[in-house]
């Protein structure tokens, strides 16, 4: 008789201690779920910092587009005329020999003397 008080005796105790660390670990339950709404909001911030990002690149990358679109038309523009200057100098002195190169998107006209 006395060896199984004892041992309902040891049962209780180990029941009483895992009470015990569930009752601790309910306890930091609310500290756990604000930590986690921290963590949570964190990372929706972070999201949106995300997004914004890929929606400033993806403006940029328009400009440089419409950048890069405004500089060939005016590219086009300014090398008009020296290709019409290449021809009435052709027409004024052919024996001058006259070398137009469109380096780097820019016209140049040079007169080889």
């Amino acid at each position: 008789m006395e060896e199984k008080s004892r041992t309902l005796q040891e049962k209780l105790e180990l029941a009483e201690q895992k009470l015990q660390q569930y009752l601790q670990k309910a306890e930091a339950l609310p500290s756990v779920e604000a930590e986690l709404a921290q963590r949570l909001e964190a990372l929706s911030q972070a999201e949106e910092r995300h997004v914004s990002a890929e929606e400033r690149l993806k403006q940029l990358e328009l400009r440089v587009d419409e950048s890069t679109g405004e500089l060939n038309r005016v590219s086009e523009t300014q090398c008009r005329p020296s290709r019409r200057i290449q021809g009435l100098w052709a027409r004024l002195d052919p024996r001058t020999p006259v070398v137009f190169t469109a380096a780097h998107r820019y016209c140049n006209l040079f007169v080889l003397t």
